[in-house]
């Protein structure tokens, strides 16, 4: 099912709950439990908003930001070779570290920090080495441990970080807080392309379409790489692939697909008219559009042009987008909601006519 109707004519800038500017283009961005919002840029601007949208700070990092995590202290990204700690409060620099190679990801698990990095060689249009690098909060480097695949995902889970690998080795490696590496195939023999505790489980994506668990294979997209994976409120998958969108049910069925698309962003977010909706971003050279549809059916509810988005994220009743216009862009449920009833509510309508009507016999006086 592909639905490209929409609800009503909204604007959506209109009704955007705040606009903030990075002053560059955005690469990365973070939003916390507490609704608070973190920025990083392509030429290392690093920004944090409180949830009222209150600047609290800025900092410059040494180069492109790429992964944000966040605890109660510090604020962690990976910055071109470096992985960086930033005083959470202040926004000061506490320490930094040059990984060997690009630094990729960067999660916190336990009471350690953990990213991965890879080095990648041009002449021979390949990754010659990466690697998993644990530090302290403090910044203390306590392993390092070297693999000929690359890294592609990183996340926690339960007691352990799992990283899904490319080539040769594929499959998963399972690492504990000690650096031990237990190395684990899935039913599926592709590379992993995404990896992510998906409701309580650990799903991957693969280069050749699977999605799988740890357990067995799920579904799979055939000829199209697996860009993400999530799950909606009724636990149903959304699969974010090289070329579609599509939803499966419990039982594997296909509930509604959108083919013939690229995304460059994609987020779960609040509920609309009681029913969850997922966010999507798409690319058209400088320009992108940002279209929110019903997470059950695939419909669309709205949409907007506006500059190249490279990020989304969402969390409790807050969706933020960032575009490479430096804009981070963000929407609250409630004020969504309140003007989607508005823009579709014909008394409402009326209203507006009547009160357009008595301006313009005002002017004429």
């Amino acid at each position: 099912m592909t639905s490209n109707s929409l609800t009503g004519s909204m604007n959506m800038i209109g009704a955007c709950w705040m606009t903030r500017l990075l002053g560059e283009p955005v690469s990365s961005l973070s939003i916390d439990e507490s609704n608070d919002i973190i920025a990083g840029g392509w030429s290392g601007m690093l920004s944090y908003w409180d949830c009222d949208g209150d600047n609290s700070w800025s900092t410059k990092l040494p180069d492109r930001i790429g992964c944000i995590i966040s605890n109660q202290e510090f604020v962690f990204a990976t910055a071109g070779l470096h992985i960086v700690a930033v005083s959470r409060t202040s926004g000061k620099v506490m320490w930094q570290f040059a990984l060997e190679g690009s630094a990729d990801e960067v999660v916190i698990h336990g009471e350690r920090v953990y990213a991965t990095s890879s080095v990648y060689d041009i002449e021979h249009n390949d990754f010659i080495d990466s690697a998993v690098w644990c530090f302290s909060f403090d910044g203390e480097h306590l392993w390092t441990k070297h693999m000929d695949e690359r890294p592609w995902t990183i996340f926690p889970d339960n007691n352990a970080v799992i990283i899904g690998l490319g080539r040769p080795k594929m499959g998963i490696a399972i690492i504990n807080q000690d650096g031990d590496l237990n190395y684990q195939q899935l039913d599926s023999n592709s590379p992993v392309t995404f990896g992510g505790l998906i409701g309580s489980r650990p799903l991957f994506g693969h280069a050749n379409g699977d999605i799988s668990s740890i357990d067995d294979n799920i579904t799979n997209i055939p000829g199209e790489s697996i860009e993400g994976v999530l799950t909606d409120n009724q636990e149903n998958l959304i699969v974010v692939a090289e070329h579609s969108v599509q939803s499966f049910d419990n039982n594997k069925s296909k509930l509604w697909a959108m083919k013939n698309l690229q995304t460059s962003g994609h987020a779960i977010g609040f509920e609309i008219n009681n029913i969850q909706t997922f966010w999507y971003a798409q690319p058209d050279g400088l320009n992108g559009t940002l279209k929110v549809i019903y997470c059950d059916r695939g419909q669309q509810i709205t949409a907007m042009s506006c500059s190249k988005i490279s990020n989304i994220v969402a969390r409790g009743n807050r969706v933020v987008v960032g575009n490479e216009a430096g804009e981070v862009l963000v929407w609250d449920a409630d004020m969504l909601n309140r003007r989607l009833e508005k823009d579709i509510d014909p008394v409402y309508d009326d209203r507006k006519r009547a009160m357009r009507d008595r301006l313009k016999a005002l002017k004429k006086r």
